[in-house]
């Protein structure tokens, strides 16, 4: 069993005038944490998998002729057995390789000259690697990428068979399939940069973050945009897209487009996110196809009326996080740990401390409003966050926003990086505070207490064991001081491991269709490895039911 290390720094806020260590790991909480974690994992029984089998998933080294890889491996009680996918697993390690790679782009982080973090933050919110190494210190970007737009976009026929291909343009380039809707839909989804595609006549929009808008400004031309109000509003005020362009849909509620249903469905992502429901006649037979966008899958939305016990045709799935060493605790979970930690910091502090929270040009906002409610604060923002956030709706954020620094004890932050370092140039430069604490707050550098999931776990024990997480779980970065902290806190906004597999589990998927990782055939396979473990188990023991099993993600 692999155990979280606790944090050795002994002058942060070591301890008050009570004796107490005031940054919370008290060493009875770390240990009833750990307790815990053994406890959790000595009472899963792993079923067993043949040596041979295991020899084949470890040894990257072993090359087998001429015999055949091993098929299946045992599930459940019942003794139903699971297809594994033989094409990629000879050379696939079940552990965590050495070798740590961005979860986005695949990229060696040993190549980068900035942490691996920024790296993963600025992939997940649309900067290329090579804009992020020259921009590192620079603040997130909103303005478009691209606004010198091809004429015309090239659709690849092999991968999209229900639109006609188009003349070549002097500016080509493919569309990605799966941004293509299927059924002879004439839609795309989060296909901006490619110009007017050939065969498409209405475009849709998931949310506004830069690697799914990219290629919208003022010039955009091209066609109809639909999308939720929050996200409209976004498009029209801060990238000044021309509002006859823009179609802002209603949640939960049937829209014609086309002679097609769509619904938007809240994606549990970033302030107006949405994923797509498409409901259409193809060859007399209703089909659906859900397109996820970014999402953090919930139960809600296994149970939403649009989607419970309706069969998806196509899924085109948020596979950010398709990976058992993402498997990172619940949102909720994570916000009251940041909420009490800060609180407990100032209880015991003794003197007048600032939280500090990075965030995405949109996106975490819900870490900076439970802080400020537990600290009975305000929250400071720059103009330009304060314009963002006048387009979301949210009256309870507006309500907190203060535009004096030092009125507010929580500052939401676009930095490219939460550390000590940078923590204390920020509180020399609001010298009203006497300390500060900073939340990097990201998902996927979490590991848990218990033994990760792996290609060897079968899918009851992986269903069995969600991830917890509690304040004293929160893990102070190195280079503290006695004026200054930094935590890493695992909150994410895409799905992790852990929701994917409870969500494809839960739903009647006939066909699954990845949207990330899609640049190199090791990331395809090892991704299908777990479409097809998700789809044999769906077929041999039924859909699975949440009524005995904690799901949390909100």
């Amino acid at each position: 069993m692999s155990k979280r290390k606790t944090s050795t720094i002994l002058d942060f806020f070591q301890k008050n005038n009570t004796g107490r260590n005031i940054w919370g790991n008290e060493a009875a909480a770390i240990e009833a944490s750990q307790q815990q974690g053994k406890a959790k994992t000595s009472s899963f029984q792993i079923e067993e998998i043949s040596p041979e089998a295991l020899e084949r998933f470890n040894d990257p080294s072993l090359k087998l002729e001429n015999v055949e890889p091993p098929q299946w491996s045992p599930q459940s009680e019942a003794g139903f057995l699971e297809p594994l996918k033989s094409s990629s697993y000879e050379n696939e390690k079940v552990s965590m390789p050495e070798v740590m790679l961005c979860p986005v782009c695949e990229i060696n982080f040993s190549a980068l000259s900035v942490e691996p973090n920024e790296h993963v933050n600025a992939c997940l919110d649309g900067r290329t690697p090579e804009t992020f190494a020259k921009n590192a210190k620079t603040k997130l970007s909103l303005s478009s990428a691209n606004t010198q737009e091809p004429d015309t976009i090239v659709v690849d026929p092999r991968n999209t068979p229900s639109l006609e291909a188009g003349k070549l343009a002097k500016k080509s380039s493919l569309v990605p399939f799966y941004k293509l809707m299927p059924y002879s839909m004439p839609f795309a989804v989060d296909a901006f940069s490619y110009g007017a595609i050939d065969g498409v006549e209405a475009y849709f929009l998931s949310h506004f973050h830069s690697d799914h808008y990219g290629g919208l400004s003022s010039k955009w031309e091209h066609g109809p945009i639909y999308c939720s109000e929050v996200t409209g509003n976004l498009l029209i005020n801060v990238l000044h897209v021309d509002e006859k362009y823009i179609h802002k849909l209603s949640l939960n509620e049937p829209h014609n487009v086309l002679g097609v249903t769509v619904y938007l469905i809240d994606a549990n992502h970033c302030p107006g996110s949405t994923m797509f429901l498409f409901e259409t006649l193809h060859e007399n037979k209703t089909k659906r196809v859900l397109h996820c966008g970014d999402f953090r899958a919930s139960r809600s939305h296994v149970t939403h009326p649009a989607l419970q016990d309706k069969t998806i045709h196509k899924l085109y799935l948020d596979t950010t996080y398709l990976n058992p060493k993402f498997t990172f605790p619940s949102q909720k979970d994570v916000v009251d740990a940041c909420a009490r930690k800060a609180l407990d910091v100032k209880n015991a502090a003794n003197s007048r401390l600032l939280v500090v929270v990075s965030t995405y040009s949109i996106g975490k906002e819900k870490v900076a409003i439970a802080i400020a409610k537990a600290l009975s604060s305000k929250i400071f923002v720059v103009p330009r966050k304060r314009l963002i956030i006048q387009q979301l709706g949210n009256q309870e954020l507006l309500d907190l926003l203060t535009d004096d620094p030092s009125q507010a004890s929580v500052h939401m932050v676009t930095m490219g990086g939460i550390q000590p370092s940078s923590l204390l140039e920020y509180l020399e430069q609001h010298n009203s505070f006497e300390r500060v604490i900073g939340y990097r707050v990201t998902g996927w550098t979490f590991q848990p207490l218990e033994k990760r999931a792996d290609l060897s776990s079968n899918l009851d024990s992986i269903i069995s064991r969600p991830p917890q997480f509690v304040s004293h779980d929160l893990r102070a970065m190195r280079g503290a001081s006695d004026k200054v902290a930094a935590f890493v806190a695992p909150y994410s906004e895409h799905s992790s491991f852990y929701d994917l597999t409870m969500f494809c589990l839960s739903m009647n998927i006939l066909s699954t269709i990845p949207t990330v990782n899609m640049g190199s055939e090791r990331s395809r396979e090892k991704m299908q490895i777990w479409l097809d473990r998700w789809a044999w188990r769906r077929k041999k023991q039924g859909l699975l039911s949440l009524d005995d099993i904690k799901w949390v993600t909100h």
